[in-house]
């Protein structure tokens, strides 16, 4: 009988369920202590991420020759060599303070811009917040979460091989591993074309009708 990949990841979640609740609150404090961070911006920096800000809205209602193809690329490039640098940490016994300071970072960068954006004065400037940064995140976010709680038990597995008296063959597990990284990169896939060319239509969509 075949398996679903939802009962797959299903099992995988409740196997690892400690470490997600861990990089999940970790992530979670990250988002709250970059939330506190907008409040303490100078007015000058406010202004100036504002002026941004508008900016890029303008860009986008006018079509001012958006490469789509280039900001596919871009999105692409950071997080497929995100997931290397977790790959390669996750096969080492010395990663995991990296990996939980990364799920710290990324949880302060998303609640600074998630805080900063919400904070704009007009409701439909809010719905363009959520509009410019929720769908791909929606991807995004939970292939972090997977891919970081993977490493992490990965690591913890390579420790605990290296404390046994007789070690395992972990080559089972490598491969177990690494195909979970290659399926969330399709994932990461898809979510770059989200924030490449479906964000942006559904963008200027809406600001037609501002």
């Amino acid at each position: 009988m075949l398996v679903s990949v939802k009962e797959i990841l299903s099992l995988y979640i409740k196997y690892n369920l400690i470490l997600f609740l861990i990089v999940i609150l970790l992530f979670m404090v990250g988002a709250i202590i970059g939330g506190f961070v907008v409040s303490g911006l100078s007015d000058d920096i406010t202004s100036n991420l504002q002026s941004y800000l508008d900016n890029f809205y303008h860009f986008v209602s006018e079509d001012q020759s958006l490469d789509y193809h280039q900001v596919f690329l871009s999105s692409l490039g950071y997080h497929i060599t995100l997931l290397g640098i977790i790959w390669l940490l996750g096969i080492t016994m010395i990663g995991i303070p990296v990996l939980l300071l990364l799920v710290f970072l990324r949880g302060v960068a998303f609640g600074f811009t998630m805080v900063f954006l919400l904070q704009q004065s007009s409701f439909q400037e809010v719905i363009m917040a959520m509009i410019s940064i929720l769908p791909h995140n929606l991807l995004f976010i939970p292939s972090f979460f997977i891919i970081s709680v993977a490493s992490i038990s990965f690591s913890i597995l390579l420790i605990k091989n290296q404390l046994r008296r007789k070690s395992i063959h972990l080559m089972p597990e490598l491969i177990n591993y690494t195909l979970l990284f290659v399926m969330i990169g399709v994932g990461f896939i898809a979510g770059s074309l989200i924030e490449a060319y479906i964000s942006p239509t559904f963008m200027r969509i809406f600001l037609q009708y501002l």
